[in-house]
């Protein structure tokens, strides 16, 4: 074994194989290596061989890449060791930045996803504002799926999907969105984070229209003065969400009170109802046994509520019961529902009242006339309703942007 070609004779007695003559001489790059590696290393924690030697592998490929530049280019900023850091970050980008931009082309993609991607590649979000809003308008098509919001039963495919959730969504249930919001000014006034506070600004402060009866404002030209503007500012379009809720709670409001307190009448009405409405066409013993059923029922139930004792205060509540209907003192004297009812009834009118009240007072005092030039004007007009001056569909905002000594708006 030692008398072969691949033994190197040396000074001493012993011959040793070329390959540990070889390492003999090199073994002080082999323990640099070592110890550039373990310095900065990308290795994780696995107890599979596999991933050690892919691991290794990825740092000695680091190394020698840094040898390589550094040979390449003696000049450049990476030439000193304490740059490796830099460089090995420079390369990673270099690799990653390819398949991160492929990634980004993707329309499905979660926000979070495009928001951390955009950050890495250091691009502004805003700088593509009308293709985000053009992928936000039209649904992704992909594999197609049933719609989350039919029933089961239905089994409807489709292939288009929600912006936000991802979710199939079918063309029934599909509400098209877009941004309320658009700036008119130059991207080179409004950039970075400019734009976006410009948009919150205006969609906080109320907005005006221009032009009176011509809503487009197009052929109008825009006031100069505050006090034009004050006069044409719409004061109610922000408030809308929260209109529209108070009003849906006014009118939810009685079928609740309706509903809680009918209980404790000890009548159920639902069952009662479903008992009366099985009799309109049932043959003639199933009705009567039904009619039968029926009346035991309310019998059972007057027997139960009738008054047990007969003294001064039992005497003041039927007294009080039956002159105004105040229906926690009807339960044992036949005017609890009809009491309960007739509450419900006033509260709704009352809802109804507050509900225009509101519209007026927040609208204004020509809501109350609304409804009538609506309908005299589609009467007059033989192309149909127009666009209302009161409900403009393009309003305008404006503010003020500081240059130096400047202020323009």
């Amino acid at each position: 074994m030692h008398s072969d070609a691949a033994i190197v004779p040396e000074k001493g007695e012993k011959n040793l194989p070329e390959v540990v003559s070889f390492y003999n001489a090199t073994k002080g790059d082999v323990d640099r290596m070592d110890f550039m590696a373990h310095a900065m290393t990308a290795k994780c924690q696995t107890k599979r061989w596999p991933m050690l030697m892919f691991y290794n592998m990825l740092d000695l490929a680091s190394i020698a890449s840094l040898v390589v530049f550094r040979s390449k280019f003696p000049d450049s900023q990476f030439s000193k060791s304490a740059r490796r850091r830099f460089f090995q970050l420079e390369v990673a980008k270099g690799l990653l930045v390819p398949q991160m931009e492929r990634r980004r082309m993707v329309k499905h993609l979660p926000r979070q996803l495009t928001t951390t991607i955009d950050l890495v590649l250091d691009k502004d979000p805003e700088g593509d504002t009308q293709a985000q809003n053009a992928a936000q308008s039209t649904a992704v098509r992909s594999k197609r799926k049933r719609c989350a919001v039919c029933p089961a039963k239905r089994d409807r495919k489709t292939s288009s999907r929600c912006h936000l959730s991802g979710k199939p969504i079918c063309s029934e249930h599909m509400v098209p969105s877009c941004n309320p919001i658009e700036c008119f000014s130059a991207q080179e006034e409004l950039r970075l984070g400019k734009l976006e506070y410009a948009k919150v600004f205006c969609w906080l402060r109320n907005t005006y229209v221009v032009g009176g009866d011509d809503v487009s404002g197009i052929s109008a030209a825009m006031p100069v003065r505050d006090q034009e503007r004050e006069e044409a500012q719409i004061h109610y379009y922000q408030w809308v969400p929260i209109l529209l809720l108070v009003m849906a709670c006014l009118i939810k409001l009685p079928n609740l009170v309706w509903r809680v307190f009918s209980l404790g009448s000890g009548l159920d009405l639902n069952q009662l109802a479903a008992l009366v409405i099985s009799t309109q066409c049932a043959p003639s013993d199933k009705y009567r046994e039904t009619v039968r059923h029926i009346a035991e029922y309310i019998d059972r139930w007057l027997e139960g509520h009738r008054p047990r004792s007969w003294n001064v205060f039992v005497r003041a509540k039927k007294f009080m019961s039956k002159r105004c209907f105040f229906f926690p003192w009807g339960k044992r004297f036949g005017t609890y529902l009809t009491g309960l009812s007739l509450l419900t009834k006033l509260m709704f009118a009352c809802a109804d009242i507050s509900v225009f009240l509101i519209l007026q007072h927040v609208l204004g005092s020509w809501y109350s006339f609304y409804g009538i030039k609506l309908l005299a004007g589609m009467a007059t007009s033989s192309s149909g309703p127009k666009d209302s001056p009161y409900f403009p569909k393009v309003t305008f905002c404006d503010m003020d942007v500081r240059q130096m000594n400047n202020v323009q708006r």
